[in-house]
């Protein structure tokens, strides 16, 4: 990038009688010179817009985004400057401003969904308007797996076990939400919040977020990253949330949806025994809810003054902050020769005893097919940092032949279902 000068699509954009004083690089400057790409700056500028009209004090605040002046294969997005330090906030700082974001925000179309094609990572998400949660999961989830196929070929296997995990699993834990008189709101989020996109403002000495994926979606969603014993704002944010907030009905389904969300580590294998009967296994009703319930009634399940002694969750919060390795390394993978699909159609009993193998199995394809090493299983890889994410995009693996741009351009399948291959440890 030229740091001498500035495009005229820039300029065109700065204040009337704004005097270019000098331009200098600050940070880290990602360029992604991929044309496919370039919506990437719309979704940033959409995406930051929406929250910081919502939450103005604790959002890095958009001003434009636009082509360049001789080309459209090219992108940029501009924003105020924030004097910001890498400091994961104190949770009871940042809990009200999560529940602000959740709360006071609307869809303009009050259905799940976003105006513009967010990316997480490479993909594009699929966020067309919808008002029916599970509909709007699935299709997001068969998209990864879609780029998945893309990206390393087809698997009949790992498809196989995809329709019968959302066949099960998926309309076990998200139909319940718009069914027998419950309903949830659909909530700006953020998409992507986990500790590198948030940091704290030196100047005003508030919480910032940025960095978003966002959508109109199923508020629970913005703990995915969290279940990451690797980052510092996870799981006590999530019990924290719970219990000053309020979990969506059925509460009692609460940390399973949050495992479904994340699909961290053995999530999918665990909610699949747990529901070998799908949907079939919920005790309630299942009618589909036609009223509208209060915007705030399902994300404020919990009065701020709960009376709950949470002291103990923000303390250890703190205290993981100053961890300064947090990678988990496991044992590698044994190969065996059982097939995951007879052991998913056998009753209970019978998939409990072959379980073991049957991860062995599926962990070894997992090592082939992501240039894992097999120290690497256990690691926790759900949200790379934006470094990496940016040379990724920048480098992406079919063009680099590179194994860690391999592993970080993948992070859709890490996300929405690479757990199911390289993460499984029961």
């Amino acid at each position: 990038m030229d740091y001498e000068a500035l495009d005229g699509a820039i300029l065109a954009v700065l204040p009337k009688n704004c005097e270019v004083l000098s331009v200098a690089q600050h940070g880290s400057t990602n360029i992604i010179e991929r044309e496919e790409l370039v919506g990437m700056a719309e979704a940033e500028y959409e995406g930051q817009k929406a929250i910081a009209s919502v939450i103005p004090d604790n959002a890095v605040v958009p001003v434009a985004w636009g082509y360049f002046s001789n080309t459209k294969a090219k992108a940029w997005f501009m924003a105020e400057f924030s004097n910001l330090r890498a400091r994961a906030p104190p949770l009871e700082q940042f809990l009200p401003i999560v529940k602000q974001l959740h709360q006071k925000s609307v869809s303009p179309t009050g259905k799940f969904g976003f105006h513009v094609t967010p990316f997480y990572g490479p993909p594009p998400m699929v966020v067309d308007w919808t008002d029916n949660w599970e509909k709007f999961w699935v299709r997001e989830f068969r998209s990864g797996l879609n780029y998945v196929e893309t990206m390393r070929g087809h698997d009949a296997q790992l498809l196989e076990i995809a329709d019968l995990f959302i066949e099960k699993v998926a309309a076990r834990l998200l139909r319940p939400l718009q069914t027998g008189g419950r309903n949830i709101k659909p909530s700006l989020c953020h998409g992507d919040l986990w500790d590198g996109n948030i940091q704290f403002n030196v100047d005003t000495q508030q919480p910032v977020i940025f960095d978003p994926c966002s959508f109109y979606g199923h508020h629970e969603m913005d703990f995915q990253c969290m279940k990451s014993p690797r980052y510092i704002i996870g799981q006590n944010f999530i019990d924290l949330y719970k219990v000053k907030v309020g979990a969506s009905e059925p509460s009692e389904d609460f940390e399973d949806r949050i495992a479904l969300y994340a699909m961290a580590k053995d999530a999918m294998k665990l909610l699949l025994e747990k529901y070998p009967d799908g949907v079939a296994s919920f005790k309630g009703s299942l009618e589909p809810t036609i009223a509208i319930l209060d915007e705030a009634s399902t994300c404020d399940g919990a009065s701020d003054d709960s009376g709950v002694d949470i002291s103990a969750l923000a303390q250890e919060s703190e205290s993981r902050s100053d961890r300064a390795d947090r990678t988990v390394a496991g044992p590698a993978p044994k190969p065996a020769d059982s097939a995951a699909n007879k052991v998913l159609e056998a009753p209970p009993e019978e998939r409990r005893l072959a379980r073991s193998p049957v991860i062995e199995d599926v962990a070894l394809k997992a090592t082939r097919a992501f240039d894992l090493e097999p120290s690497r299983l256990d690691e926790d890889i759900t949200g790379p940092d934006s470094e990496h994410h940016a040379s990724a995009l920048a480098s992406p693996a079919r063009e680099s032949g590179s194994s860690e741009a391999a592993s970080t351009n993948s992070s859709i399948l890490y996300r929405a279902f690479s757990y199911l291959l390289s993460k499984l440890k029961i």
